[in-house]
């Protein structure tokens, strides 16, 4: 399945593109679907077969048993039983994202703010950044600045119930409750058929 030397083709932008649009993306959106098997196939080019079969099997959860994702799961997985991974996750291209990820766990707040910005700068929908931006000044106590992100991603992406849910959670970390019940009533009720399924903060 790898190929020889990938390192130098297009293969890599595509995975970084990828990587990109899966991370930006709302759970309920279409493209969803078809974002993992694509990704999958690119690890799998780049011999990254651990990470083909971690999408396949978000692929799978997608689309339910029977999935057509079923003979290319069981087609990675012989490969990786078979050789392993021919290339370790630190050779993989890492998106802007991702590195904000490794630097909030490594707890330099400031560094990974700067990227969420610049992520947010370059695409204002991106929707793991808005929301990771927004958890980052809700775990610090600055309710006012996670407020100010949340708000604004929640103006580019009207039905996402996780950026409603945490706004609520936010407002009820400061006292406000019954703020936090009539934002929630309000999404209910503009988005009866929303069937995203998240965590709140």
């Amino acid at each position: 399945m790898a190929q020889k030397d990938p390192g130098g083709s297009d293969i890599r932008r595509a995975v970084e593109g990828l990587k990109w649009a899966l991370e930006s993306s709302q759970p309920f959106d279409p493209w969803m679907a078809p974002g993992h098997f694509h990704m999958a196939r690119a690890y799998a080019y780049l011999g990254y077969y651990s990470g083909a079969v971690g999408e396949l099997e978000k692929l799978k959860r997608l689309k339910g048993e029977n999935s057509p994702a079923d003979e290319a799961l069981r087609l990675v997985r012989e490969e990786y039983e078979r050789t392993g991974d021919l290339v370790t996750v630190g050779e993989i291209p890492q998106t802007p994202f991702e590195r904000a990820r490794e630097l909030t766990s490594a707890g330099d707040y400031l560094a990974a703010i700067s990227i969420y910005r610049e992520i947010l700068e370059r695409d204002p929908f991106h929707l793991g950044a808005i929301n990771h931006l927004g958890l980052i000044f809700y775990d610090q106590g600055q309710y006012h600045l996670a407020l100010g992100v949340l708000d604004r991603g929640l103006e580019n992406l009207p039905d996402s119930e996780l950026l409603t849910k945490n706004i609520c959670q936010v407002y009820r970390r400061m006292g406000r409750e019954q703020t936090a019940q009539d934002i929630w009533k309000r999404f209910r009720e503009r988005n009866q058929n929303t069937n995203e399924k998240s965590s709140a903060i």
